[in-house]
């Protein structure tokens, strides 16, 4: 005999347009509704109907992250899941060797890890659980280069406002490879991103040190995920 408490509960639905109704304790059953209570909605009817509400969602909002959409950074990879009816995605960037270049006359540089579809995005949130290698000749072990993921490329050594405004500062440590993690925004809560071809995901160095007098690189591998809600275009 089953543990009934391991069992799982179906539910029957109520479709307002037939006029169904459940037929649980309580409730009169009128023309067509369920005619006992051992009668449920099955599972393959039930994802039937969340695909006919995803079908006729008023706007484009299921298809912002297909591969038309979006650009990659060199060494990085994209999985999405999004939670229907709702277009909230997880997107989970992987980077696999990326690598970000820093000349020693600038001491910075940067990777765009993603251009956004062309859609107004609000992203709500982001971590980033990477790890940093130094190339070990120009920027050495005992660099300390900073790791910041921002709206905008780095453009200085000391990374700030658009450089860090969806995940701040991490300063890597003193060793040939160092974990670099943190949650995000650095600031804001949330950020919105109107649609345009010109909004990037970048992931950004600075105060690198160079100290072995020369251009250098640091490459990562991890992951980066952002939490987002695709708001559509005006013309969906």
């Amino acid at each position: 005999m089953p543990n009934a408490s391991l069992q799982t509960t179906r539910f029957a639905l109520q479709k307002i347009a037939d006029g169904i109704i459940g037929s649980s304790a309580g409730q009169t059953a009128v023309a067509g509704s369920l005619a006992t209570g051992s009668e449920m909605l099955e599972p393959q009817d039930y994802n039937a109907i969340l695909q006919k509400l995803d079908d006729n969602l008023v706007s484009n909002m299921q298809n912002a992250f297909n591969s038309a959409n979006y650009t990659l950074g060199t060494g990085v990879s994209i999985a999405t899941q999004a939670n229907h009816p709702w277009s909230l995605w997880r997107l989970r960037l992987t980077l696999t060797a990326a690598l970000v270049a820093a000349t020693n006359a600038q001491k910075y540089g940067h990777l765009t890890l993603i251009t956004w579809p062309n859609s107004n995005i609000f992203l709500l949130n982001a971590r980033m659980n990477l790890i940093g290698t130094k190339d070990g000749a120009q920027i050495q072990a005992a660099d300390q280069p900073t790791v910041a993921v921002g709206s905008a490329v780095a453009s200085n050594t000391t990374l700030a406002t658009t450089m860090i405004d969806t995940i701040g500062i991490v300063t890597m440590a003193a060793t040939a490879s160092a974990v670099v993690q943190k949650n995000g925004p650095a600031a804001l809560a949330s950020r919105f991103i109107a649609a345009g071809a010109s909004n990037i995901i970048s992931l950004n160095i600075g105060a690198t040190g160079n100290t072995g007098g020369g251009d250098g690189s640091v490459s990562f591998t991890g992951t980066v995920d952002l939490i987002a809600l695709d708001l559509g275009t005006f013309g969906a």
